[in-house]
C-alpha cells in the first residue's frame, strides 16, 4: 500500500509538472515571444527558431545540467531526453497543431528546407562522433556549439523577411473557472508572472518577466526529472527508456502547448520553425554546450547508454525526411493526414525503443 501511494504521489506530481509547464508556454512565454518578435521584426519561421527555441528549450537545457551535474548517475539521460524530445517535435508537436488547426496553411518551401537542412546537419555530426567510437570528446561536443551559434548569427544578422502576425495567446477566463479548485489557484498563481504590458515585466530595459519565465520552466523542469527518474526506478524502468519516452514528451510540452494556438491562427510556419530550430539548439546546446565542462573533467561521455542511442539517432535522421515528404507530397499545405500519420510515427518510435532500449 505504501509503495502504492507513493507511486499516485509521484504521478500526481509529474501530471501537476506538465500543467505548469505547459500553462507558462502556453500564457507568459507566448507574450514575450510575441513581443520580441515584433520589436526585433523577425519573420514566423525565424522567431519560431530563435526567441520561441530558446525558451521551449529550458527543460532541455535543465534536463541535461541535472543528469551531468545533479544527478551524476546517467550521462547519456540529456542525450536520450534531447533525441526522444527531438522526435516528440517533429511528429506531435507538428502532428498535434495541424489535427487542431481550423482550415489547411500554406508552408513557406525555403523557410521549411533551410531550418530543415541545418536541423539535419546537426543530427548528421551528432551520429558522426557517437558512432566513431561510441563516446563523446569535449572537441566534438564544442564544434555541435560552434555549428549552432554560427548558424544563429548568420540567421540574425539576415533576418529573412516575413509576415510578422499578431500570435499573441487570448486567455478566456472561463477556461480557469471550469478547472478543479487547486488547478485554479495553481493557474492563477502563475498569471502573475510579469508579460511585457504589465508594470514590472520590463525594469529599465531589462525583460524581468521574461528571466523569471525561463526560470519558472526551468525548477518545474527540474522537480519533473526528479520524479520521473523516481517514478522510473519504482517501476524498475530503464531510466534512459524513461528519457527518451517520458521526459522527452514533458520537457516538449512548451513546444506543443505554444504552437497550437499558432496553429489555431494559421501560423504553422513558426510552429514548425519552432520544432525544427528547437531540436538543432537541443542538440547543439542543450546538450552539447551544457555538457562540454562534464567532458572535458571526466575526459568524455561514453558508457552502454551512449551506444544504446544510435538506432534513435537513426530515427531522427530518417523521420526527419519522411516530414518533409509529407509536406512535399501535399505541396507545402497542412492536411488533418498529415496530423496523423506524425502521431502514427511516434507511436512507432516508443514500440521500437521499449524493446530496445535496456
Amino acid at each position: 500500500m505504501d509503495t502504492f501511494l507513493y507511486g499516485f504521489a509521484l504521478f500526481v506530481i509529474i501530471a501537476l509538472m506538465i500543467h505548469i509547464i505547459g500553462t507558462i508556454a502556453d500564457g507568459a512565454f507566448m507574450e514575450w515571444t510575441e513581443y520580441f518578435k515584433k520589436k526585433w521584426k523577425m519573420s514566423n519561421f525565424v522567431a519560431g527558431e530563435t526567441i520561441q527555441a530558446l525558451g521551449t528549450s529550458a527543460p532541455e537545457i535543465s534536463i541535461s545540467i541535472i543528469g551531468l551535474y545533479i544527478l551524476g548517475e546517467n550521462p547519456a539521460l540529456g542525450m536520450a531526453t534531447i533525441i526522444g524530445s527531438a522526435v516528440f517535435q517533429i511528429t506531435i508537436v507538428i502532428g498535434v497543431p495541424i489535427l487542431l488547426a481550423e482550415k489547411s496553411a500554406k508552408l513557406d518551401p525555403k523557410g521549411l528546407l533551410r531550418t530543415a537542412s541545418v536541423y539535419g546537419g546537426s543530427v548528421v555530426l551528432l551520429w558522426i562522433f557517437v558512432q566513431t567510437g561510441n563516446v563523446l570528446v569535449w572537441w566534438e561536443l564544442a564544434i555541435l556549439s560552434v555549428y549552432h551559434l554560427t548558424y544563429m548569427y548568420f540567421l540574425l544578422s539576415n533576418k529573412p523577411k516575413g509576415e510578422i502576425a499578431d500570435n499573441t495567446p487570448e486567455h478566456d477566463e472561463s477556461e480557469i473557472e471550469n478547472k478543479t479548485l487547486l488547478l485554479r489557484w495553481l493557474d492563477k498563481f502563475l498569471n502573475l508572472i510579469p508579460s511585457p504590458k504589465d508594470k514590472w515585466g520590463i525594469v529599465n530595459g531589462v525583460p524581468i518577466g521574461f528571466i523569471i519565465t525561463l526560470l519558472a520552466i526551468g525548477v518545474s523542469s527540474y522537480v519533473f526529472v526528479d520524479m520521473s527518474v523516481s517514478f522510473a526506478e519504482l517501476l524498475g524502468i530503464s531510466s534512459t527508456l524513461i528519457a527518451l519516452t517520458v521526459l522527452a514528451g514533458g520537457s516538449s510540452m512548451p513546444e506543443l502547448f505554444s504552437n497550437i494556438p499558432l496553429a489555431k491562427k494559421g501560423n504553422i510556419d513558426q510552429a514548425i520553425g519552432n520544432a525544427f530550430g528547437s531540436n538543432t539548439l537541443d542538440i547543439c546546446i542543450s546538450f552539447a554546450l551544457m555538457s562540454i565542462p562534464y567532458a572535458l573533467f571526466t575526459g568524455s561521455i561514453s558508457g552502454a547508454e551512449i551506444e544504446s542511442m544510435m538506432i534513435p539517432i537513426m530515427f531522427l535522421f530518417g523521420y526527419l525526411f519522411l516530414v518533409l515528404l509529407i509536406f512535399a507530397v501535399a505541396k507545402f499545405e497542412t492536411r488533418k493526414w498529415q496530423g496523423w500519420v506524425l502521431i502514427a510515427l511516434f507511436i512507432i518510435f516508443v514500440a521500437v525503443n521499449a524493446f530496445y532500449v535496456k
